[in-house]
């Protein structure tokens, strides 16, 4: 699971935009079918052709997309942190260090359960929670088939660059390093004094 490797998600995932993105394209032409059948005043068979037309165009546009989209998207899981890079026409290239990983989630909505995926969502310290209600987690990785894997496997390599090898974090490292300079210089000026007097 770590090393230098891009991965693609479970193929699955494609199943699992295109159930979702077909809801959205049934409910518009339901819509526009409606409201062109008492708006405009069309005939039943014009408003009918023109809500399919545009149904069957957005089903073949929600395909490329949900193909294109799954090639695109790509994780790997590195020594010191995870990149994501995903996107058709605006690609979005993420690095996330993990000394920066504050959770791990895994969510799994009506459909994921039905295809049998899950969602793992990466939140960081520099995301605020209105950040996080708008735009969602730093990092998303959709459709992992065995989240519980891929979870620990972050959240070890998290505390990995949280300790050293005996336990204690870096941070108490760098603060006990620091303390230790500040005392050994505090010795000399007491020496300097006392040689001074």
């Amino acid at each position: 699971m770590v090393g230098g490797k891009w991965r693609k998600l479970d193929p699955n995932v494609k199943k699992v935009w295109f159930i979702k993105g077909f809801l959205v394209i049934l409910l518009i032409s339901t819509i526009l079918g409606i409201t062109l059948y008492f708006g405009v005043e069309l005939t039943r068979t014009d408003s009918l052709v023109a809500a399919f037309g545009f149904a069957a165009a957005a089903i073949a546009v929600l395909a490329t997309w949900v193909v294109l989209f799954y090639e695109r998207y790509r994780f790997m899981i590195q020594e010191d942190g995870i990149e994501i890079k995903r996107g058709i026409l605006w690609k979005k290239d993420i690095t996330i260090p993990y000394d920066r990983v504050q959770n791990v989630d895994i969510d799994r909505g009506p459909i994921e359960q039905l295809i049998g995926v899950y969602d793992l969502n990466i939140f960081t310290a520099g995301t605020s929670s209105e950040t996080q209600a708008i735009f969602g987690a730093e990092g998303y990785l959709p459709g992992v088939l065995r989240p519980e894997k891929v979870r620990n496997t972050i959240l070890n390599r998290v505390q990995e660059s949280e300790e050293d090898g005996f336990g204690i974090t870096r941070k108490e490292t760098k603060i006990d390093a620091k303390t230790q300079v500040l005392e050994e210089i505090l010795d000399e000026l007491k020496k300097i004094r006392e040689k001074l007097d």
